[in-house]
C-alpha cells in the first residue's frame, strides 16, 4: 500500500482550536508547508477536545498500520485465527487497505 512515509503531525488553527490540520514532515522532521504537506483537516464538531483527539488518531494512522502488520506477522503462528486479537488486527489492516 502506498502512503506518505514520513512522520505526520497535528497543527492547531484558530485561537481556541477550531481546526486541526495533519501535516507531513520532511527528512529533518520539519513541517512541509503548503498544499504538498497537508494530509487532512479536522474541523470542530462537538468540542475542541474531540476534534483534537480525532486529529491525533489520524496522525497516528501510519504508525498504527505498521504496528498491526508487525503484530499480524508475530501472531501468525501463535494465535487462533478467530481470536479477538487476530480479528481486530485483520479488520484494521483491511480497513487501511480499502478492503
Amino acid at each position: 500500500m502506498e502512503c506518505t512515509k514520513r512522520e505526520w503531525k497535528v497543527i492547531q488553527h484558530g485561537g481556541k482550536g477550531y481546526e486541526f490540520t495533519i501535516r507531513e514532515t520532511d527528512e529533518n522532521n520539519e513541517l512541509i508547508r503548503g498544499i504538498d504537506g497537508e494530509i487532512a483537516t479536522v474541523h470542530l464538531n462537538r468540542s475542541v477536545k474531540i476534534a483534537e483527539a480525532n486529529a491525533r488518531l489520524i496522525a497516528a494512522a501510519p504508525d498504527l498500520y505498521e504496528a498491526c502488520k508487525i503484530m499480524r506477522a508475530l501472531l501468525k503462528n501463535r494465535a487462533t485465527p478467530n481470536s479477538d486479537a487476530w480479528n481486530f488486527i485483520e479488520k484494521a489492516i483491511a480497513k487501511a487497505e480499502g478492503k
